[in-house]
């Protein structure tokens, strides 16, 4: 246990000091800031006088430029951003052992492999949900600045837990994002294939079989009144553990040579 800890620090200072996590902070704070600009363009109809074809599609978001509008954009947002900036953060950490050639350094530790999958995983998930909570209180930051109306802490809660909910059902899936940055040894493979199953859940969601594509169900989750049956929550779980299980074995078995 003590060498895990030693090694979730490790990875953790890794993190720390690279520019991928804060960068994909600021991916993902782009579509908050946008959406704030648009209903202060709402709000405020000489300033979207100034601003020229932005008027337009401020019109295009539905609804009032008040709080219950913003705040339901939220756990879209989360939908869209949260399974793309979840996959590079994991796909950094599996990946970039073997792009920086020290994934021989890593397997000669005394650590046992499958904790060093774990205790990247830890590290992976703990940068997500930080991801999380800097979406979501800039989120709120920014409907203060804009002055909407129509807050309360009934609101707020509600779409914190729909939030929450999306990023976790994403967080779930992360052990598949590292087993494919595993076999694809770098970070182009995992980010490309979860590109690709963001444009494929776009396209299932419009199915029936939406709530059959565990990629799918988490990013519709986050949609204002949706009911997410405890079928396809079971499924995003089975999805996650079996991808955990799976970079496991790969860890344990598969020639490591860098």
């Amino acid at each position: 246990m003590k060498r895990f800890f030693a090694a979730f620090s490790v990875e953790a200072l890794k993190a720390r000091r690279s520019l991928v996590p804060w960068l994909v902070g600021v991916f993902a704070a782009f579509p908050a800031v946008m959406l704030g600009f648009m209903m202060a363009i709402k709000k405020n109809p000489l300033l979207a006088q100034r601003v020229g074809l932005l008027t337009e599609k401020s019109r295009m978001l539905a609804g009032a430029a008040d709080w219950p509008t913003f705040l339901g954009l939220l756990g879209q947002v989360m939908g869209g951003v949260g399974g793309i900036a979840f996959a590079i953060v994991t796909a950094w950490v599996f990946g970039r052992e073997f792009i920086d050639r020290t994934c021989r350094l890593v397997l000669a530790t005394p650590t046992k492999r499958w904790a060093i999958v774990l205790m990247k995983l830890a590290v992976a998930a703990m940068w997500c949900l930080l991801l999380t909570v800097w979406m979501v209180a800039l989120f709120f930051v920014i409907g203060a600045v804009v002055r909407m109306p129509g807050f309360s802490w009934q609101l707020a809660r509600e779409s914190a837990v729909v939030t929450l909910r999306v990023a976790l059902l994403f967080l779930v899936l992360q052990p598949v994002t590292a087993l494919v940055a595993s076999i694809g040894r770098g970070y182009l493979l995992p980010i490309g294939l979860a590109l690709v199953a963001m444009v494929v859940s776009q396209f299932i969601g419009s199915t029936g079989w939406a709530a059959w594509f565990p990629w799918t169900v988490a990013m519709f989750s986050g949609t204002p009144g949706t009911h997410v049956a405890g079928a396809s929550i079971l499924l995003v779980i089975l999805t996650g553990v079996a991808g955990g299980a799976a970079t496991v074995f790969w860890w344990e078995r598969a020639d490591q040579v860098s």
